[in-house]
Order: structure tokens, then sequence, then C-alpha cells
């Protein structure tokens, strides 16, 4: 999963960083880069072929459930679930009505930080701001959740964790490896959004064991 997450993101990334952050050799992606494709990759690349004629004559208005229903009537078994990731995977989403917004999930029973940074992502010195995201990635392997903590002095990842669970062991997982190797400056703020990941109880007592001042975007 971890070798198909960097190949996902190579467009965006430096190889070498994100092999860095994904705790892997270069040379071991590109071992795996460069594997034979297996009769499982053949299959699926055929099978995109019929997914994409099908959800193109739909002009993208099938999701995965009546995409799956045509190569079935054809005599081709095929899972959903499987339909369900090469869409997924190749960015054939079906077109959000008007009004369709997607946000960050989050428990309102949860006391939320004041936003401390205001907009202000700059840092005269290491260890005075860190930020941290979850950022969900579709691979052929599966989904992949990703949580870097980040210094705004010079954009470091100083710390990071990777999980196929969404959840607060992810973000404090993250946050102590930031630690670890980093430590804990004297007024060290850490900001983040307003997700049930960052605001649960779990992972504010991670920051104010260590000292660290909550930060938390308005929204």
């Amino acid at each position: 999963m971890r070798f198909a997450f960097v190949d996902a993101e190579k467009a965006s990334h430096r190889i070498s960083t994100l092999c860095r952050v994904m705790g892997i050799s270069r040379a071991g992606y590109y071992q795996w880069r460069n594997r034979p494709p297996s009769q499982r990759e053949l299959d699926d690349q055929s099978l995109l072929v019929a997914i994409e004629a099908v959800f193109k004559r739909s002009k993208c208005r099938y999701g995965s459930p009546r995409v799956h229903r045509e190569p079935r009537s054809s005599g081709v078994r095929v899972g959903l679930n499987r339909v369900a990731r090469l869409m997924c995977k190749n960015g054939l989403a079906v077109k959000p009505h008007k009004g369709f917004r997607c946000t960050t999930v989050r428990d309102l029973s949860h006391p939320v930080a004041p936003n401390l940074l205001a907009r202000d992502f700059s840092a005269a010195a290491p260890g005075e701001k860190w930020v941290s995201d979850v950022t969900e990635f579709t691979t052929g392997e599966g989904t992949l959740y990703l949580a870097p903590v980040i210094d705004l002095f010079n954009r470091e990842v100083v710390g990071h964790a990777c999980s196929a669970r969404n959840d607060q062991k992810l973000t404090t997982s993250a946050l102590r490896a930031a630690i670890d190797t980093h430590g804990a400056p004297e007024g060290l703020i850490h900001h983040s959004d307003r997700g049930s990941t960052y605001t649960g109880g779990g992972f504010r007592e991670a920051l104010s064991s260590n000292g660290i001042v909550c930060s938390m975007s308005r929204k």
C-alpha cells in the first residue's frame, strides 16, 4: 500500500520525499514499480475499459451500482466493490447536484480550540507552529490515510503516521512521531481543522501532556 501511495502522488511531490515520509527506500519503490503486472492488474485494465464506456454513455451520472449492472448483464463476473474501487481510483465520480458540499467529520460534543494562527501560516523559527491534516488516498491496494505534521518554518514533515483507518490513533501517532523526533519546544502551537480525530480527548490529552498549545480553524 505504501508503494502504491508513492506512485499515486509522484506527480505532485518528489519521489524521494514521498519515500522518506512513507518509510520506504527509493530502490524498493522502483523495484515494485518495474515488476511485471499481475493477472489481477491486467484484468482490471480490461474491466476499466468497459466501466469507462458505461460511465461516458451515462453522461457521468451512473454511480458504481448502476455501472456494475452492465458488465454483469453481458456475462462478466465482477463484484460491486471492485467496480467501485476502479471508478474511485480513476476519478470516475458522479457529477454532484448543486449545493453538494463535502465537510470534515465533526463531533459537536467535543470542545473546539480557538484559532490562534488567524491565517498567519508563517513562523520565525523551527518548533514554533506545527500544522496537521488527514488526507485520504485511494490506491489499487485499498484506501490509505496519511497524517503528516508539518513545521511552518520550513515546511518540513516533522512526523507522520499512515493507517487504513481515519481515527484518533492515526493523528495521535503522527503527533508522537513528531515529538519523538523533534521534541516539543516551549510555546509550540499545533494547528488543525475541527475534525473529530483532532477534537477528541485522546489527541487533546497528547497535546496538553507535552505542553503543546492547541489551535483549530474556524470551520
